[in-house]
């Protein structure tokens, strides 16, 4: 698994790859990386399959990065920061941890990755999703006998052929 640490406070950083390693040690980690600026370059230019990334880095909100949809990597957001949680969820987040991070909620939180990872890049069960999708399209049924009313009469079996009553 290859991660992407956004992260601007060196010590931060250095606790959150010990903790990340403890808990994945095949995990590969790159970074930290600690500007705006630097994390759009390297996205550009690589891809990952998880981003751990503050909020605040030394440049400006790291939120900014994934904002405009061009970034479809999983992102677990580290933060001291709560007030951003909304926007981090209408990203491509799957947690907010909140500074400084639990062992077990960062574990918890890359079961969620993991679990995500697992259902969403299986062949099988996106081949099933997109059964289903052309099972409905080609489903659609529409009423061709209805039973009107009109004032105290009751009129059964009414068709509706190419947009009219017959």
């Amino acid at each position: 698994m290859k991660v992407l640490l956004l992260e601007d406070e060196p010590m931060v950083a250095q606790s959150l790859i010990k903790t990340l390693l403890a808990l994945e040690p095949s995990a590969q980690i790159e970074g930290p990386v600690a500007t705006v600026v630097a994390a759009r370059e390297r996205l550009s230019s690589d891809s990952f399959d998880l981003i751990l990334s503050d909020i605040q880095l030394a440049d400006g909100i790291s939120l900014d990065i994934f904002t405009g949809g061009n970034i479809a990597c999983p992102i677990i957001f580290t933060t001291a920061y709560n007030e951003y949680a909304i926007r981090a969820f209408k990203v491509n987040s799957i947690d907010y941890l909140l500074k400084p991070v639990d062992k077990t909620e960062l574990k918890s939180a890359l079961d969620k990755f993991h679990f995500l990872r697992q259902k969403f890049g299986n062949e099988t069960y996106l081949r099933q999703i997109a059964g289903l999708f052309e099972n409905f399209q080609n489903s659609k049924r529409f009423k061709e006998r209805f039973t009107v009313h009109s004032g105290r009469n009751l009129f059964a079996d009414i068709g509706c052929r190419s947009g009219g009553l017959h």
